[in-house]
């Protein structure tokens, strides 16, 4: 039997608060001594467990003592709940710097350098009840672009994909397949973007184009799209991602 265990709650603030009164008594007993032994809890079948070392991390868009209007799916739970995790409830702040080494491979300067401008935007505006930046669109878009440049790059009717450790995906390459595909009809980053500006309101994402001078952002894609894909930084965009992630 192990010694102990480390349990993560995630979204917690999703949870239904009947739900979380039962979580919480629990949590309750974590802390809990009889005679300088840890106290016990028994299952539905009455049998005792004895409690081990525990380590418990919970995670969640707003305070546990808060609706917040920018995440509707949450629910204010009761203080007690809060009280869990008193003077241990620290804010998560985006990692751009893993951002670019982890994700982007240092490699995809142009679409780091939108998306983060554009994430600002968002959180600036209030518009983070509708979308935000994540890792998760950054994925996306960096595999759009690389799809649709192994596509439109190759001619001929025996295209194939070539592995690279700097994209997070790479499709499957199955023999003739891709001969069939149009260049033309292959997916781009103004469909994901404009995909991603759909999740918000018409005058929101007005405003969010206007801002991030989205338009000229697409410019700049169109003059990589000329670019050899070794060749897509320039060094006045690493000079600038430079600044962004170490200020």
């Amino acid at each position: 039997m192990g010694k102990g265990c480390i349990l993560l709650l995630d979204e917690l603030p999703k949870i239904d608060p009947n739900t979380a009164g039962i979580l919480n008594s629990v949590l309750a007993s974590v802390g809990e001594y009889q005679n300088g032994e840890p106290t016990t809890i028994q299952n539905a079948k009455g049998d005792v467990i004895q409690r081990g070392k525990i380590f418990i991390m919970a995670t969640g868009n707003s305070l546990l003592n808060t609706k917040d209007a920018e995440y509707e799916a949450n629910f204010k739970q009761d203080l007690s709940l809060q009280d869990r995790f008193a003077g241990s409830t620290y804010k998560v702040f985006v990692d751009e710097k893993f951002e670019w080494e982890g994700i982007l491979f240092q490699k995809w300067a142009f679409i780091f350098l939108y998306l983060t401008k554009l994430r600002k935007l968002i959180v600036d505006e209030g518009f983070t009840s509708k979308a935000f930046v994540s890792i998760r669109l950054m994925q996306s878009v960096q595999k759009t672009y690389n799809v649709f440049r192994q596509v439109s790059d190759q001619t001929g009717g025996n295209r194939s994909f070539t592995e690279t450790p700097d994209v997070s995906y790479t499709p499957a390459n199955v023999e003739g397949a891709l001969g069939t595909i149009q260049a033309s009809s292959v997916k781009t980053v103004k469909d994901s973007l404009d995909e991603f500006f759909s999740l918000f309101t018409e005058e929101q994402a007005k405003i969010l184009k206007e801002k991030s001078d989205y338009d000229a952002w697409l410019n700049i894609v169109d003059t990589k799209n000329k670019l050899p894909m070794d060749s897509l930084n320039t060094q006045t965009e690493l000079d600038e991602v430079d600044s962004i992630i170490n200020g």
